[in-house]
């Protein structure tokens, strides 16, 4: 790792041990230990893999509290750290990821990183040949709807129609037919 990468690194570990307010000390410890597993002469990925994840979590929010995107951002820079040193992901992993970098692409608004959605398609493109398109409408329906931000319109309606071809009696069939014809 260059040492401008592992400064940036440092600096958003910085920014997200102060993210809480007030810090726990629980999540001090964590985040420190994450900071000393990136600093060490042998990094260990999967002490930061395991805390990027965690943020990941977070950021995502539930039904009772709201998404949190710069929780959601560190954990992606942190796990895309990991990544960068051959990490391997599960399927799970990498479908979590492509709808993450998505969900930050969108909610930044004016201020989104085309890198996280060109990691989006990525993602999605590694998880296509193994997911089970059969029991899983929101991946296609994600799939294409980052195929449609980036640009890609030709492949994003190919998505779409295999939404519509393969989902005909979806209850939300009505949602996927409108998504096809704008597209």
């Amino acid at each position: 790792m260059s040492g401008d990468e592992e400064a940036g690194l440092l600096d958003h570990l910085d920014h997200l041990m102060h993210e809480k307010h007030p810090p726990s000390d629980e999540w001090l410890d964590k985040t420190t230990a994450v900071r000393n597993a990136i600093a060490s002469s042998k990094p260990d990925i999967k002490v930061v893999a395991e805390f990027g994840f965690h943020n990941i979590t977070v950021g995502l929010g539930t039904a009772l509290r709201r998404q949190n995107t710069e929780m959601l951002y560190y954990g992606l820079v942190l796990v895309e750290w990991c990544v960068k040193r051959d990490i391997v992901l599960t399927l799970e992993q990498e479908l979590e990821l492509a709808t993450c970098h998505c969900k930050v692409w969108v909610a930044k608004g004016v201020k989104a990183d085309i890198y996280n959605l060109e990691r989006s398609i990525v993602y999605f493109d590694k998880a296509y040949p193994k997911v089970e398109i059969s029991e899983n409408p929101m991946f296609v329906l994600d799939f294409a709807n980052a195929l449609a931000f980036i640009g890609q319109f030709e492949r994003s309606f190919q998505m779409f129609l295999i939404l519509v071809q393969k989902f005909e009696d979806h209850k939300d069939i009505p949602n996927f037919l409108f998504y096809t014809g704008c597209a």
